[in-house]
């Protein structure tokens, strides 16, 4: 009797951690939809947005520092976060805000005058500066989304 009696606030506790878990997840998630959305509002995110990847387009350093603050606004200071981690170029933290908001390599390497490959590269670099682990541009570019 007494071993099933175990097993059941065993059982319990698992199943309750595990909600907590879930409804915690659920929380984040909800949290960071309300933060995309909040950023997408922002004029300086569409401009960015439907013009990344054409040729010619560039941003001043107005427009990088506006985007940078639509971004820290929505994400909590990011860019201070970013820099936490350690020091960063302003090509780095360029490439930092336009994988933030999803401009595709292609298109970040026409807008920062860059190629393909050298943005690859600069982001697999990053990953290891920043995370201080060996890695992929994919994998800096899933750090950069949690961040």
């Amino acid at each position: 009797m007494y071993k099933l009696y175990i097993s059941f606030v065993i059982l319990t506790s698992v199943v309750l951690l595990a909600s907590l878990a879930f409804l915690l997840f659920k929380r984040k998630v909800r949290k960071q939809s309300e933060k995309s959305a909040e950023l997408h509002k922002a004029s300086i995110y569409k401009y960015v947005k439907q013009n990344a990847g054409k040729k010619e387009f560039r941003l001043t350093e107005n427009q990088w520092e506006a985007l940078g603050g639509a971004i820290d606004q929505a994400y909590d200071g990011f860019t201070d976060r970013i820099m936490e981690q350690s020091a960063v170029s302003e090509l780095e933290m360029h490439v930092c805000y336009l994988t933030k908001i999803e401009i595709s390599p292609t298109s970040m390497a026409e807008l920062l005058c860059k190629s393909k490959s050298a943005i690859t590269m600069l982001r697999s670099r990053l990953y290891r500066k920043l995370s201080g682990r060996e890695g992929t541009a994919q994998q800096f570019d899933h750090w950069i989304m949690e961040l």
